[in-house]
């Protein structure tokens, strides 16, 4: 009986708002890491490269405006001008 009564005193006795759920903040998993071998410039060895999606979009991103920016370098020499290619 005492034990009810104890319960029962329990129950009143928390308000209304402390039964809410308390909303925790929500912790995202890391992202998943994707592994590639990429084969530097002048080396026959393969290096292990192991980024996320994210961060081999930006690896991407800065490859494709390097080899962009020299291949306008490229074309901007041309032949008969000073500093141009050889054997054009």
């Amino acid at each position: 009986m005492r034990a009810v009564l104890i319960s029962i005193v329990l129950l009143w006795g928390t308000p209304a708002g402390a039964q809410e759920a308390v909303a925790s903040p929500t912790i995202t998993a890391p992202e998943k890491k994707i592994c590639k071998s990429i084969v530097p410039t002048g080396s026959i060895m393969a290096k292990k490269f192991c980024l996320t999606k994210t961060e081999w979009a930006k690896f991407n991103d800065i490859n494709d405006n390097g080899s962009a920016q020299a291949f306008r370098n490229r074309r901007s020499i041309g032949c008969g001008k000073e500093g141009g290619p050889m054997g054009c």
